[in-house]
């Protein structure tokens, strides 16, 4: 087994440091001149390769693992980068996915919010018109006034007034000559400038009518 040796002194060339080593059976001299000499460790690797260190000048720092258990811890931690990369990549995709998912929340709350911003916006407009309408009586000339009375008698009310002013011909069998000529008046009043929504809004808020000096000399029968 490969071992890592300390070199505590410099031996014939070696200088003092670490080497990659392999431990040397105990050899006994046969001369008297190097009684109990041993040949401890031989240098495996490096320019020093197959020097011998005496064990009293060196001592062991750790074993060094065989190549086979090198490679094989090699291969179990190529394999655990191997799984971390897959999970990271995993990983990754989510967090794509949930971006784009999160990217089309907020354009779908964007849109519904713009979607809210104009809806309170008309609302607001519209709440202001009603304000506007409310209790809010339009004056009307005399003789429309009259023909809207001559209507109403008749049992045309509201929006029926509107809707039958297209068909006043066709009506004589329904409707008398009163009410046709009152009809006549109403379109030609609508035909004027503003008088459509005159007309509209006194149906839905009720109208007064003009004194004598303010009659619109332009409507007649």
């Amino acid at each position: 087994m490969a071992i890592e040796i300390q070199v505590l002194k410099s031996h014939r060339g070696v200088r003092a440091g670490k080497y990659e080593a392999r431990l040397l059976p105990t050899k006994k001299k046969k001369f008297l001149l190097f009684p109990g000499s041993t040949l401890a460790a031989q240098i495996i690797t490096g320019a020093h390769t197959g020097a011998i260190i005496p064990s009293m000048k060196f001592i062991k720092v750790s074993d060094i693992p065989s190549n086979a258990r090198m490679l094989a811890e090699k291969n179990r931690m190529l394999e655990d980068l191997t799984r971390l990369a897959r999970r990271i990549n995993e990983v990754e995709k989510r967090n794509r996915d949930l971006h784009k998912l999160l990217d089309s929340a907020n354009d779908a709350v964007s849109a519904l919010q713009a979607n809210l911003d104009t809806a309170n916006e008309d609302r607001v407009l519209l709440l202001q018109q009603i304000e506007q309408s409310i209790d809010t009586k339009v004056e009307l000339p005399l003789d429309v006034a009259a023909a809207l009375n001559e209507c109403r008698a008749a049992g045309l009310k509201g929006i029926s007034i509107i809707t039958n002013l297209n068909v006043i011909d066709q009506l004589f069998r329904d409707c008398g000559l009163v009410v046709l000529d009152s009809l006549r008046v109403i379109k030609r009043f609508i035909e004027q400038q503003d008088g459509g929504q005159l007309i509209l809004t006194a149906l839905v808020n009720d109208y007064t009518v003009a004194t004598l000096g303010e009659l619109n000399t332009d409507v007649s029968r």
